[in-house]
């Protein structure tokens, strides 16, 4: 029962994202709120912002007709504001807290002036973790399908970044700082079928033990010239390692971009190699591929 669910949940999200890529920009609608303790049915969410509260500014302004008197004179001008940059599904929804007395997400207060991605299901309260007034349903594709708790629970997975023979790259943010962070998803059998290639080449760096054992020395490394590794998450089909994401790309690409590199920019991504192969060898490490991003 529970597989053929997942193959429904995966064709629903299939057939919005085909509605999505048939309608203009403007016009789509990436997510939906729900009434549930708050006299309302459903809202649609198409614009890169939207905001609630009592203010006649808001795009939901709250009365009397939607909230008791107790409640609603806790409520702020703005009380909560909903954004997706762009209305680009491949951006996540951020929710930010406008209010004096607290917008809460599944129980836990965001903090005035700050923001939280919200996810699908979420339920948003005001004023007190009790009121429970909306539930938020993401309507774009979710990436997170199939993918741990422990990953959906912290991060909101996000994009393809790239991938390689054992593995892929997405772009995922942890849920409560929006910090930005690249996950790469290395399933097991596909390291233990490349290691089982390379023993006739006399090379066994494809271990499934060897890549988790490196990525626990990464863990352990701190200099800016290293990309720091923030989280691993090791399951019995696939590691997940929690990169420090590099908005600039790597240096191939770099150099294909702008054809050429300058002499001084030059010296100064060999000095900054020098610098962190000299840190690795200090602690003991030594390096048999060096990455340039």
């Amino acid at each position: 029962m529970a597989r053929h669910a997942n193959i429904a949940t995966q064709s629903q999200a299939s057939s919005i994202w085909g509605q999505t890529q048939s309608q203009p920009i403007e016009n789509i609608v990436w997510g939906r709120l729900y009434g549930k303790n708050i006299k309302m049915n459903s809202i649609d969410l198409n614009a890169d912002e939207f905001a609630a509260g009592r203010g006649e500014t808001c795009n939901l302004m709250l009365t009397l007709d939607y909230l008791p008197e107790k409640i609603l004179y806790r409520i702020s001008k703005i009380h909560f504001t909903l954004k997706r940059e762009n209305c680009d599904i491949s951006n996540p929804v951020y929710i930010e807290d406008n209010s004096r007395n607290g917008t809460f997400i599944n129980g836990e207060r965001i903090g005035m002036n700050k923001t939280r991605i919200l996810k699908n299901d979420d339920v948003i309260s005001l004023c007190h973790p009790t009121n429970k007034a909306f539930v938020f349903k993401d309507l774009c594709p979710n990436e997170a399908l199939g993918l741990p708790k422990e990953i959906t629970s912290t991060y909101y997975v996000s994009r393809k970044l790239g991938s390689g023979a054992c593995g892929l790259v997405r772009l995922v943010f942890d849920i409560r700082s929006c910090e930005q962070f690249a996950m790469k998803m290395v399933k097991k059998n596909l390291l233990s079928e490349s290691n089982a290639i390379s023993r006739n080449k006399q090379l066994n760096s494809n271990d499934p033990e060897k890549v988790l054992n490196e990525a626990n020395i990464m863990k352990s490394l701190s200099h800016p010239c290293v990309i720091k590794m923030h989280d691993i998450i090791d399951k019995p089909d696939s590691v997940y390692m929690v990169l420090e994401f590099m908005k600039g790309g790597d240096l191939l690409n770099r150099i294909i971009t702008n054809r050429n590199l300058s002499e001084p920019i030059s010296k100064l991504f060999f000095y900054q190699m020098c610098h962190a192969v000299k840190y690795l060898h200090d602690k003991g490490n030594f390096l048999r591929l060096i990455s340039f991003i």
